[in-house]
């Protein structure tokens, strides 16, 4: 499983594939900025949003398993915090 450092500092830009049809990358980065976060700071966004999130597809996007991977993986990470 990916690591705090991976998720929580958001002076780390996440970087994804551009490919013909993918992921609206404004949308992705828009997003990904609000849910990502500081040291210390709580949780911006719940779990389940995490989990429902969807972004439009469009020409020349993130790829969209690669951003299905990170939310997936951010979204267990924050389950995994929230269990003793």
């Amino acid at each position: 499983m990916p690591t705090l450092e991976h998720f929580f500092y958001a002076d780390q830009p996440v970087t994804f594939t551009t490919v013909l049809r993918g992921y609206d990358q404004r949308q992705v980065t828009e997003f990904l900025d609000r849910v990502r976060l500081t040291r210390g700071a709580p949780p911006p966004v719940a779990v389940a949003e995490l989990r429902q999130q969807s972004f439009d597809v469009v020409l020349r996007g993130f790829d969209r398993r690669e951003v299905d991977t990170y939310v997936s993986d951010f979204a267990d990470y924050l389950t995994a915090l929230e269990s003793p």
